[in-house]
């Protein structure tokens, strides 16, 4: 089915009023959405770049439906309901991975004057600094090089001019992502320094609101307005390309910066990428370890009790991502559950 058939169906199953009604038919589960950043205007026309991003008035709309169909829950109670599922408006616990100044500053207000808690997942190693996030520094590099000759993460020998379109650049950014994800983190690395040799990276150029982390004193400040904070790792690596020292690096000094910075304890972690192939039972069980209770994932399916999915599913959370400066049925498709009931495998 072609994209334009798809948003076409999308759009006729809005108007039927089936994404109001799933979340109460559809029995026991919560919806555990993960946001990354809300910028102030929509990207709606140039979404390359902007695609794990939301405007603020895409985030206001999505909470304002939210509020009608589930009921938010903090940390705590998204585990209780888990637990002890009660009837009822099912829950939606709101997430934000990685640690963006613009979650303080455009993405608190909004939760706050819908009167939803959230949980924001940090990557230690990028908060308080001028760095960019390495899978959004791959972005401005190519961006500000086009015609430099590159190679191929997972070729060697193959050679690739960096294209001078903008939506080239973004899929050629895109397969390079998924090249390196599947890679062992030091080959990685070892990409990313070369690739650092040749091409530009003027921090002028980019887009502070976008790519900004926050400072620890704004992430104390996210903590003292009462949101949930946990671990989203040091550096954000793939965990399951990590050998046992790197991964107790990453998942333990994570956890004692947050807490020493924060002054409270971190009993939760977000795998980077959080897909099935990125964490394995090697990560859950350095996971547990280190102290924590609960780790997220993301699987695109919604989190049932652990009645029905097990408890062991404590530390393999379910969670969905949000895509960025989408049409607003689309969100409904989604957050309803609607595409889940089409695609249950999507």
């Amino acid at each position: 089915m072609s994209r334009s058939m798809k948003q076409a169906l999308v759009r006729a199953l809005d108007l039927t009023g089936l994404p109001s009604l799933l979340p109460r038919l559809a029995g026991n589960r919560m919806w555990i959405p993960c946001y990354h950043g809300v910028v102030s205007e929509s990207k709606a026309s140039g979404r390359e770049g902007y695609e794990n991003t939301v405007s603020i008035a895409e985030f206001a709309q999505h909470l304002e439906w939210l509020g009608r169909h589930y009921r938010f829950v903090d940390l705590a109670g998204a585990l209780e309901w888990l637990e002890r599922p009660s009837p009822g408006r099912p829950p939606v616990l709101i997430s934000f991975d990685d640690g963006y100044r613009n979650n303080l500053s455009l993405a608190a207000p909004v939760l706050l004057r819908f009167g939803a808690p959230g949980i924001f997942f940090l990557s230690t190693g990028y908060i308080g600094g001028n760095r960019l996030l390495w899978p959004l520094e791959l972005d401005a590099r190519l961006e500000q090089s086009p015609g430099v000759e590159i190679g191929r993460p997972a070729q060697p020998q193959a050679r690739t001019k960096i294209p001078a379109g903008r939506a080239e650049r973004a899929a050629l950014a895109w397969q390079l992502r998924l090249e390196l994800k599947g890679m062992p983190n030091t080959g990685r690395l070892d990409y990313l320094q070369s690739l650092a040799a040749i091409t530009n990276l003027d921090l002028a150029r980019v887009d502070h609101e976008l790519y900004d982390f926050m400072s620890w004193d704004e992430a104390r400040q996210l903590a003292g307005l009462g949101f949930d904070i946990g671990s989203h790792t040091c550096e954000h690596p793939i965990l399951s390309r990590l050998d046992d020292a790197e991964l107790r690096t990453e998942i333990w000094d994570s956890k004692m910066k947050i807490e020493a910075e924060l002054g409270r304890p971190v009993t939760t972690i977000a795998y980077p990428n959080g897909g099935a192939a990125d964490y394995s039972p090697r990560v859950v069980e350095i996971t547990k370890a280190c102290g924590y209770s609960s780790g997220f994932a993301v699987d695109e399916a919604f989190q049932r009790p652990w009645s029905v999915a097990g408890a062991g599913s404590r530390y393999g959370l379910s969670r969905m991502i949000v895509q960025g400066h989408l049409p607003a049925a689309q969100f409904r498709f989604l957050a309803s559950g609607a595409r889940n009931l089409l695609n249950p495998e999507s």
